[in-house]
């Protein structure tokens, strides 16, 4: 499972920081194209846009796992140690109802829209922009379940310490 896990993190890390290189070289091609030679790719815009998406779900689910994505500490900072674990598995759990949910609302857009292209690419289906909210989810969960795992541990030794 420990390698399983590596393997995952990896796989995201190496994904953000491709897509972002090739976001970069995209834009700077169209810049390129548009100021020397006055003309522009068709396709470079909508397949930015696409790749943004996926940054952006890909970068949550590494905040997520180095749990640094949108925390608001002003209630735990006050309370003891356990309680503070306790608060936090309660919020990674309604965390994972709400991705959950996310994740199948995900689902339905993408089967109702399995028939349309992008508009510059019509050989490619508009799917592969949404499939960033369910991949997103989906792996977001994968590690709120981790951090409930590592949290739920954390106050079992607090437990048997006492604290």
């Amino acid at each position: 499972m420990d390698r399983l896990t590596r393997t995952i993190d990896a796989a995201v890390f190496h994904l953000a920081a491709l897509s972002l290189g090739a976001l970069s070289i995209i834009c700077l091609a169209q810049v390129i194209a548009r100021y020397a030679f006055h003309a522009s790719f068709v396709w470079a815009e909508e397949v930015s846009i696409v790749i943004l998406l996926w940054v952006t779900w890909i970068a949550a689910c590494l905040a997520v796992k180095n749990r640094v994505h949108l925390r608001v500490t002003f209630l735990e900072d006050r309370i003891e140690r356990r309680k503070g674990i306790l608060l936090q598995i309660g919020l990674n759990c309604i965390a994972v109802i709400f991705l959950a949910i996310v994740a199948f609302s995900g689902r339905l857009v993408i089967l109702s829209m399995k028939n349309i292209t992008l508009m510059s690419l019509p050989s490619i289906p508009i799917n592969v922009m949404y499939a960033s909210v369910l991949i997103g989810s989906l792996l977001m969960i994968f590690y709120l379940i981790r951090a409930i795992a590592s949290d739920w541990n954390s106050y079992r030794e607090l437990d048997k310490q006492g604290r």
